[in-house]
């Protein structure tokens, strides 16, 4: 499931040849052949299928080969691991060692070792692990980031999944994307900035929940039939342009739930995992990530979301435990993202910008939803987030995958 990355690199640093070690079928064959019955938190038949056993088997191939051999397992748990273990051996000729354990690297160590022989696995841009890519641990923000890494993979992930045909239908069914209606380049379009990042001020940027539309009267936070989300977007923030002012240059949509604090519980993670992996953004320190990475929250209304994304029926089966198919995860986060590209292009024509006022025109009243609020969110300090209940009593990944 997850790529061998990083295997070629280390193959030309130490001149060494690396055996990668692979079941015969990957793991969604390997679902696909028993019926589609996904992997779960109660039935982690996953892990042992596809990453111990191969494992197990290459051993004794390796014992049948040289007999009266000692063997010697190198693990890659760090110190701050303390909740996982490793492969369990019952031989008495394979002994497992703990390498980073006993020197005490913790994550940040570790990194900072890869990132210095071969370089940080661009893929943890958007994930906070390195196994499998549908893990049913995984964090909707690492599903989204995976719609762009693994697009092929996350298809046939999502098409694993047991959903009534017309619910799949209306989960397929997602309206024309901004840039197409306007026929112009996705990148040259952006999402809403918060007023506090020198953006136009909206209506929105007042108090939660409070929006005033062109008539003075204030919209109903949840309006019959329109369905409600927080949204987190990173905006990386910083001089550019001949001037050097400074500005967004790249955004991207982190995740989203329907609740404020179920949000927030997830940039707590994000943001450390952010602290985490500074070197993959050429940022050297906790102070200049606060500087260059700002994330924005918002509340948003889809129109119409109650028929556009509606609530899964009893009976599907799904990878997340909350019963949110792939599918929903993909259209929720496209809908999200066209919304806040609207208000983007709004907020463009509100502050002067005569390009934007003439795509405004274009864009002829369609819109797919609406900005409720937004505003900048205040992370912890990094070395609060490391003993923060929601960071310490989050999940435990598999014993085969680091986080």
């Amino acid at each position: 499931m997850s790529k061998s990355v990083g295997t070629d690199q280390i193959e030309q640093f130490t001149q060494k040849r690396v055996i990668r070690i692979k079941p015969p079928k990957d793991l969604l064959q390997i679902i696909e052949d028993q019926g589609n019955y996904l992997p779960s938190a109660r039935q982690r038949f996953c892990t042992q299928t596809a990453k111990i056993k191969p494992y197990k088997l290459f051993i004794k191939a390796l014992e049948a080969k040289y007999p009266d051999s000692e063997f010697i397992s190198l693990v890659g748990i760090r110190a701050d691991e303390s909740a996982r273990e490793g492969v369990s051996w019952t031989e008495g000729n394979i002994t497992s060692i703990f390498p980073l354990r006993q020197l005490g690297l913790v994550k940040a160590d570790v990194n900072r070792i890869v990132n210095e022989v071969v370089g940080i696995p661009t893929y943890y841009a958007s994930r906070t692990r390195s196994g499998c890519f549908t893990c049913f641990f995984q964090r909707r923000s690492e599903i989204i980031g995976m719609f762009n890494i693994e697009q092929e993979g996350m298809r046939r992930a999502a098409q694993s999944e047991c959903l009534p045909a017309e619910y799949e239908a209306v989960l397929q069914d997602l309206p024309q994307s901004l840039s197409g209606r306007l026929g112009i380049a996705r990148n040259w379009l952006k999402m809403a900035v918060p007023a506090d990042m020198g953006s136009a001020k909206m209506n929105w940027s007042n108090d939660r929940g409070i929006v005033r539309e062109a008539n003075g009267h204030q919209a109903d936070f949840f309006s019959a039939g329109n369905k409600t989300f927080f949204v987190a977007v990173e905006h990386h923030f910083g001089p550019t342009g001949m001037n050097g002012q400074s500005q967004v240059y790249y955004q991207r949509l982190i995740t989203y739930s329907t609740s404020l604090g179920g949000l927030k519980t997830a940039l707590k993670h994000h943001w450390l995992h952010r602290g985490n992996t500074l070197e993959l953004f050429g940022i050297t320190s906790e102070e200049a990530m606060r500087r260059e990475l700002k994330i924005g929250i918002y509340v948003v209304e889809i129109h119409d979301g109650i028929q556009q994304l509606p609530e899964a029926p009893i009976g599907v089966y799904t990878w997340q435990s909350d019963r949110q198919p792939i599918s929903f995860i993909k259209k929720a986060s496209y809908l999200l993202e066209q919304t806040l590209l609207e208000e983007g292009l709004l907020q463009d024509a509100r502050g002067g910008d005569s390009w934007a006022q003439k795509q405004l025109f274009n864009m002829k009243g369609q819109r797919t939803g609406q900005v409720l609020h937004g505003s900048l969110y205040e992370p912890l300090a990094l070395h609060e987030l490391v003993t923060d209940i929601d960071i310490t009593d989050a999940p435990v990944a598999c014993n085969a995958c680091s986080r």
